[in-house]
């Protein structure tokens, strides 16, 4: 059924003057009718309404220019919260988080299941489980969660996701099922680079690219302030761009894919041939002489502590990474590329080498005032993308 045309415009204006309230406050009821172009009126009645909800606050008085001082109001954060889900392909990570991305509560489940239904049904389970918990469900605002792979985020639909092996999974639907909270779903890469936008160092950037290199390889995408998605949510795949038509055949059936150069797998790969055949590093001793037990974190590690079998195969990632920049920065033409990879933070070498590779084989015409940097926004930078994706839809409110 079709809102009424007014209505419509009141939520639409109530959605603004609170979001201008976030962003700016404190702040007197006349600025933000002058800011927003609304009639006082308008303002005042939707300020009062926050008010009795608490989701804004009368604080202390403004400067004055001739006349009564006005009272400035403040937005409260925690007045509301939202539960934020990350997906990854080996744990799901869960918080309870305020309506300005910070964490109140965190719990973390590992996923070490293979058959797909078995995940689906661990990660809605997980999910429930930590609702359960919760006692306040009244100031949930909802559930906003985030996974690698093809996300079809208008109907909460994961599409595809190789690494765990789940297609046509509707998490949306199963979720708000099980839960009774209104249920936000997103790619992953594409939450991150919003959250950046939003909470970022480059909230001013209106063509912004975030490559995430991690487990795997991805990118979220932000052009003319618009996240591109494409036709079927899976733009970004920017690990399954292919180097080599007559490399390697990856998991997804095309050949020489950057994401078997750069990913886990791939780097896993790489230090096993090295030590069998008798190369040494220090993983291996931190590994207690377990080939097995050589995970991320210990690469990381070796890295830190300048290792030099980590070092060269960093080197190597490091080289193959700017080779699939040079496609993004032709293609898309952005103002900041930011990569979200763990091991640019143990040996700043490596990002002056991807600078350094994508400039030399970018048109000049692109890279001059091309920024790249490591991504800003610390730790739990994926639950932070998940809060974004909620943020974004209840404050910048679409008609």
């Amino acid at each position: 059924m079709k809102r009424n045309g007014f209505k419509l415009m009141q939520e639409l204006n109530q959605f603004r003057i609170l979001d201008m309230i976030r962003k700016y406050g404190p702040i007197s009821r006349s600025d933000l009718a002058k800011r927003l172009n609304l009639s006082p009126t308008t303002v005042a009645t939707a300020v009062s309404e926050f008010i009795k909800e608490g989701m804004v606050v009368d604080g202390q008085p403004g400067h004055s220019r001739g006349g009564r001082k006005p009272i400035l109001v403040s937005f409260v954060p925690d007045s509301r919260f939202l539960i934020g889900v990350s997906i990854t392909n080996s744990a799901i990570t869960l918080a309870s988080m305020d309506m300005e991305a910070n964490i109140i509560k965190k719990s973390i489940c590992t996923i070490n299941i293979l058959e797909k239904e078995a995940i689906v049904d661990y990660i809605v389970s997980s999910i429930a489980a930590y609702v359960k918990e919760i006692s306040d469900l009244d100031n949930c605002i909802g559930i906003s969660t985030i996974a690698p792979g093809i996300v079809d985020s208008e109907n909460g639909i994961i599409r595809k996701n190789t690494k765990l092996n789940l297609e046509e999974v509707p998490l949306k639907a199963l979720v708000e099922e099980r839960t009774g909270l209104k249920t936000w779903v997103d790619n992953d890469a594409n939450a991150i680079v919003l959250a950046e936008k939003q909470f970022g160092t480059f909230q001013d950037k209106r063509n912004l690219v975030y490559i995430q290199l991690g487990e795997g390889l991805g990118a979220g995408m932000i052009i003319n302030d618009e996240i591109f998605r494409g036709r079927n949510g899976g733009a970004g795949e920017f690990g399954h761009i292919s180097l080599d038509k007559h490399g390697p055949v990856c998991e997804c059936g095309n050949a020489g894919c950057l994401d078997y150069y750069v990913g886990w797998p791939a780097v896993y790969g790489k230090i096993l041939s090295s030590l069998t055949r008798g190369k040494s590093s220090v993983m291996l001793k931190m590994a207690e002489g377990d080939l097995a037990g050589i995970d991320l974190p210990i690469f990381l590690k070796a890295l830190a502590s300048k290792d030099e079998l980590a070092q060269e195969i960093a080197g190597e990632m490091a080289s193959y990474l700017a080779a699939g920049l040079v496609t993004i920065t032709h293609l898309l033409n952005p103002d900041v590329i930011l990569i979200g990879w763990d091991a640019i933070y143990h040996d700043s070498s490596l990002m002056e080498a991807v600078q350094d590779e994508l400039k030399e084989h970018s048109f000049v015409l692109f890279t001059d005032d091309l920024e790249v940097h490591p991504a800003t926004l610390g730790q739990d930078f994926q639950l932070k993308g998940a809060a974004a994706v909620l943020l974004q839809d209840i404050f910048n409110f679409s008609i």
